[in-house]
């Protein structure tokens, strides 16, 4: 089955269910450090390159998780050239993390979801220009 027909008619606010039972990691690299190729999700995890904040039974993580409330995944994007910001939202009682990957440039987010080690990339979504600013400065404390 094609995961992203899976989930095509259902929003990510759908998937995350009860935003208290998740746990936010965000990594971002600075847009000043420059790269030979473009940086993947695991430079992003590198603490060589990342600023990284952790919150738990934090109100940001429900703010956050509520932002994608009515954002519907989308076709047609093609994955980010220039990753800078991962948002791994890790559930707290089970075994899954969905990650949302912003190349920087852009307001699309690439998602995927990995339950017990299956990775399943998920269509994009775009978020509005107000979105991404409540997003930036939510998390640049």
């Amino acid at each position: 089955m094609n995961n992203t027909v899976q989930y095509a008619n259902k929003t990510l606010w759908e998937m995350f269910g009860h935003p208290e039972d998740w746990e936010l990691y965000v990594y971002s690299i600075p847009l000043e450090i420059d790269f030979v190729r473009p940086p993947t999700i695991h430079d992003l995890r590198s603490k060589e390159y990342s600023e990284i904040h952790r919150y738990l039974n934090d109100n940001k993580v429900i703010y956050a998780i509520n932002l994608f409330k009515n954002i519907l995944f989308t076709y047609g994007l093609e994955y980010p050239i220039d990753v800078r910001i991962l948002l791994d939202f890790k559930h707290k009682y089970k075994n899954e993390t969905i990650s949302l990957v912003n190349d920087g440039y852009t307001l699309a987010f690439y998602v995927e979801r990995n339950i017990d080690g299956q990775i399943e990339k998920l269509p994009a979504i775009v978020v509005s220009d107000e979105q991404y600013n409540v997003l930036k400065q939510l998390f640049s404390n």
